[in-house]
């Protein structure tokens, strides 16, 4: 359901969208199979959404209603679904990186231009400004998924999955690793996408209170179920309180 450009708003009509396309799907058992659900949004709202707002500092809380209206959406009306929340990794870890090939340092002046370039008036000070907002809005994500009405449900879980908060582009011995990215240096690219995948797929196994915070070497540590803990970990089923 990802769209090119979407934002925090879109994420109520996406989620009504996917119910629909589910529950067409004549592959998909609606009331018997588990479905997996990750939401991750916020990089276009920090990098080219968040500096044309009136009160840019709004947009956590925001962020927090949609997030909810969401969630409690997907809770009503899809039998059998646990959701990650994963947060977009830091958007100054991307593009302020030194020595950018120039491909990446012109296209980032449009696909990040609350950041880069003239149009908006960029300093260190909104650039700060920006930052700022974006912790608060990934700590909003992470008040909403541990919040206690979406806790001690037999059919839906929340867990917020924290692989993208510490997360380098300093990889296999390389200052900064390109690789990782794609073309324009701000999406990732298949390889990172690799790295991102496993990284989710780690945290959805580790305990609530011991998820990596961040992406490492593939084949390097790839978590399986085990007898003891032969499912996906929630705050309900860690005993975290």
């Amino acid at each position: 359901m990802a769209e090119i450009g979407a934002v925090s708003y879109d994420i109520p009509y996406m989620a009504r969208a996917m119910v629909q396309r589910i529950r067409r799907d004549p592959r998909v058992d609606w009331k018997r199979d588990w479905k997996l659900v990750t939401i991750a949004i916020g990089g276009n709202d920090i990098c080219s959404f968040v500096c044309t707002m009136r009160y840019p500092e709004q947009l956590p809380a925001k962020h927090r209603l949609r997030l909810q209206r969401t969630l409690r959406y997907l809770r009503d009306s899809m039998p059998r679904t646990f959701v990650n929340l994963v947060s977009v990794p830091s958007v100054a870890k991307v593009v302020m990186l030194q020595r950018k090939p120039f491909a990446c340092e012109s296209l980032h002046h449009g696909e990040c231009s609350c950041w880069i370039g003239k149009l908006y008036n960029q300093s260190e000070a909104s650039r700060d400004r920006w930052a700022r907002i974006q912790d608060e809005y990934v700590r909003v994500e992470k008040e909403v998924a541990e919040s206690r009405e979406f806790r001690g449900l037999d059919e839906f879980a929340v867990v917020y999955q924290p692989w993208s908060l510490n997360v380098t582009m300093k990889m296999n011995g390389k200052d900064i690793d390109y690789s990782l990215l794609s073309y324009d240096c701000f999406h990732m690219s298949q390889k990172g996408n690799a790295f991102a995948g496993t990284a989710l797929w780690n945290n959805m196994l580790e305990p609530v209170g011991k998820k990596t915070p961040n992406w490492r070497p593939l084949l390097k540590n790839f978590k399986c179920p085990t007898k003891e803990s032969p499912y996906l970990i929630t705050y309900d089923n860690s005993g975290h309180s």
